[in-house]
């Protein structure tokens, strides 16, 4: 299964963002990443858990970014990404989307109670089209593709 982190295309441009070295700026998108991945609400136990997931090369940015207020340690030592529920999906869109795609699998009809008269309709999805259905009147083999082109020709 993938997973995503939402990224505003101006990131970079922001005041606090354009200041970042390369690797700072890599070290903070790696910590959006991993926070993602552990699905903790952009939550670290500690400094030091942090580096750990980033590796030594990336680890060496995460004081600077606690500097610039991009991290912020909490308490209990925690840290947490500024703003990482603000950009960051909620966690029970997982959820929420499976429910969604279990109603919907098939996707030729979906079931629905009839508002104030509890019967049961069947309504055509409108997000997959039809299975077409082959003319059973048809004969012979389908006309291959350099017929098609030759017959242009002449």
């Amino acid at each position: 299964m993938s997973l995503w982190i939402k990224l505003d295309v101006n990131t970079a441009k922001d005041a606090v963002v354009a200041e970042l070295t390369d690797t700072q700026f890599r070290a903070f998108i790696y910590t959006i990443a991993e926070a993602k991945q552990l699905r903790n609400g952009g939550v670290f136990k500690s400094v030091t858990h942090l580096k750990h997931c980033l590796g030594p090369r990336l680890g060496r940015a995460v004081d600077n970014l606690l500097k610039v207020g991009l991290l912020k340690v909490c308490e209990g030592g925690v840290v947490e990404v500024s703003n990482y529920s603000r950009y960051q999906v909620d966690p029970l869109s997982g959820k929420r989307q499976q429910s969604w795609r279990a109603r919907n699998r098939g996707g030729i009809t979906e079931t629905d109670a009839l508002e104030g008269e509890g019967e049961k309709k069947e309504k055509e999805n409108p997000l997959y089209l039809p299975k077409k259905t082959w003319d059973s009147t048809r004969t012979g083999s389908p006309t291959s593709v350099s017929d098609i082109i030759l017959r242009r020709k002449a």
